[in-house]
């Protein structure tokens, strides 16, 4: 049966998110400048809710939230060649890339830091699987590793090619943008919109169910599932009317539809694992769906 995460989702009202942001100039945080001055303009930006994702390094999100209004996740970015951003964890486990983590059976620290920020309820995100380098996480490295969530499918360039790999292997993972904040043009590049309640548990569930997109300036209207039909609708929030280039993707980054519309369709064939869409207008700003997928096909993996 085919799932669409985005059902009923259109009830909340929208909340902008980030989850990769660094921030503070002390050792270790890779930020140019202070946390406050940062959190500052996120929340001018009107940002709902952001992680302060330093590598291998844990900051202390509660005296920040309670000044600035916005809700902070606790996290880090785990950092050794790959990079993975721990959200919703207080717990570095592998504070140094190359420490084993203390577990009685022999894992990678990677592994191990995906597995602690499943083990406290958390969302771990792979990063920016073509940066430096395209693949930069190698097929085989995304082969290797289990029970990630999500991955990167936007932070400063395109990463669909390493989600529709993981994908097409049959394991459901999400597609997350971020603007990876390090300098101020960094700043706003690419973010999420997460239908659930302002608070951090409503979030975590709907990141972890899969209700929400990648956007770097486009809005989405509606997606819906009737039978075998996907239909889309998305808009330019600037409020004026746009054209916008949809792109359905199948396994493997298949092309299965291109259209240039103000509205898309896609009518399912039969034999689809999952489709999930890629919009663009023509000044370049985008925005990525989740996949709605064939639960026989696709699952998260445990």
């Amino acid at each position: 049966m085919f799932v669409n995460p985005y059902k009923d989702c259109f009830e909340k009202k929208p909340l902008k998110c980030t989850f990769h942001t660094h921030a503070g100039t002390g050792p270790g945080t890779c930020g140019a400048y202070g946390i406050d001055d940062v959190l500052a303009l996120y929340k001018e930006l009107g940002f709902d809710s952001l992680c302060i994702s330093n590598h291998n390094l844990y900051t202390d999100p509660a005296e920040y939230e309670k000044k600035h209004g916005i809700l902070l996740f606790p996290g880090y970015e785990y950092t050794k060649w790959e990079h993975m951003v721990c959200l919703g964890t207080d717990k570095v486990l592998v504070p140094h890339p190359e420490t084993m983590a203390p577990l009685e059976d022999p894992v990678t620290p990677y592994q191990a830091a995906i597995d602690g920020c499943n083990a406290d309820g958390g969302f771990p995100i792979l990063c920016h699987p073509n940066w430096p380098v395209e693949w930069a996480l190698s097929k085989g490295f995304l082969s290797s590793v289990h029970r990630m969530r999500a991955i990167e499918a936007h932070n400063g360039s395109c990463g669909s090619n390493a989600w529709d790999h993981v994908l097409s292997g049959g394991r459901l993972i999400w597609g997350v943008g971020s603007d990876d904040f390090h300098r101020w043009w960094n700043l706003a590049r690419s973010w999420n919109v997460v239908y659930a309640d302002r608070d951090k548990p409503s979030i975590m569930a709907a990141l972890k169910a899969g209700a929400f997109y990648a956007s770097t300036g486009l809005a989405l209207q509606g997606l819906t599932l009737d039978s075998d039909k996907i239909s889309v609708e998305v808009i330019n929030p600037n409020d004026y009317r746009d054209e916008f280039n949809f792109k359905f993707f199948g396994a493997d980054g298949r092309l299965l539809k291109e259209v240039n519309e103000e509205t898309a369709t896609y009518r399912l064939k039969g034999g689809e694992k999952y489709v999930r869409v890629e919009v663009m207008n023509n000044a370049g700003r985008k925005l990525y769906t989740q996949p709605v997928y064939d639960d026989e096909y696709l699952s998260i993996e445990e």
